[in-house]
C-alpha cells in the first residue's frame, strides 16, 4: 500500500498534476484590463446618458473602441439626467501591449509554459465644472502553455503578438541529457542481466 503512494507522489513531483482551464485569449486579456481601469474609475466617470464617450486608440488598436464604450456603459453608475450638464468622457489608450518575459517549466520533466505579461497605458479625461484627467496603467501578468501561443493570439492584431524569448540552455540541454542516459542505463543493464543468466 505504501509503496502506491509513494508511486504517486513521486509521478506528481516528476511529472506535475496541474488543472487545465481554458486559457483567456490576448484580446481578452486587453478587455480585462480596459474593465478594471473604467471599475477603478467608477466614482469620475458616473455615465449619463448625455454624455458623449469618445475613445482614443491607436490605429491597431480601433477593434476596442466599441468594447470601452460599452465598458464605460455597463460598469459605472448612471446619473439621472435631470439637471446634469452634457459632458464629454475622453478614454484615450496611449499603449497596449503583450509580452512573454519568460519560458519556464512547471515540474521536472513537464510541459513548457510562457509567462505572458500585458499591459494597458493611458488615461481618462472628463470635461464638466471641474475638468478631471486620471492616468491609466495596469498590468497583469499569467502563465499560458507554450503549445497554446499560437491560439491565444489573433494574427491580424498586431498588437496581440510578441517574439517568444529564448529558452534557457540547461533547460533546453536537460531533457536530451536524459533521454541519451535512459537508454545507456537500459542497454546496460539488458546485457548484464542477460550474462548472468
Amino acid at each position: 500500500m505504501l509503496r502506491h503512494y509513494s508511486f504517486i507522489i513521486l509521478y506528481v513531483i516528476v511529472f506535475g498534476l496541474r488543472a487545465e482551464a481554458q486559457v483567456k485569449t490576448n484580446m481578452q486579456l486587453f478587455e480585462t484590463l480596459i474593465d478594471s481601469s473604467v471599475i477603478n474609475m467608477e466614482n469620475d466617470l458616473q455615465y449619463s446618458k448625455s454624455d458623449n464617450v469618445i475613445c482614443i486608440l491607436p490605429s491597431e488598436t480601433q477593434t476596442l473602441s466599441a468594447y470601452t464604450v460599452t465598458s464605460i456603459k455597463k460598469h459605472t453608475r448612471s446619473q439621472s439626467t435631470g439637471s446634469v450638464e452634457s459632458r464629454n468622457i475622453i478614454f484615450t489608450i496611449e499603449d497596449m501591449q503583450v509580452q512573454y518575459p519568460e519560458i519556464g517549466r512547471y515540474s521536472f520533466l513537464g510541459e513548457n509554459f510562457l509567462v505572458r505579461k500585458a499591459t494597458l497605458r493611458g488615461s481618462v479625461y472628463t470635461s464638466s465644472s471641474s475638468d478631471n484627467l486620471t492616468r491609466i496603467a495596469y498590468t497583469v501578468t499569467d502563465t499560458i502553455p507554450l503549445s497554446e501561443k499560437d491560439n491565444v493570439e489573433l494574427q491580424n492584431s498586431k498588437f496581440t503578438t510578441a517574439a517568444l524569448p529564448t529558452e534557457p540552455f540547461f533547460s533546453s540541454l536537460f531533457e536530451p541529457v536524459i533521454g541519451v542516459a535512459a537508454i545507456a542505463v537500459t542497454t546496460y543493464l539488458l546485457f548484464t542481466v542477460r550474462k548472468t543468466n
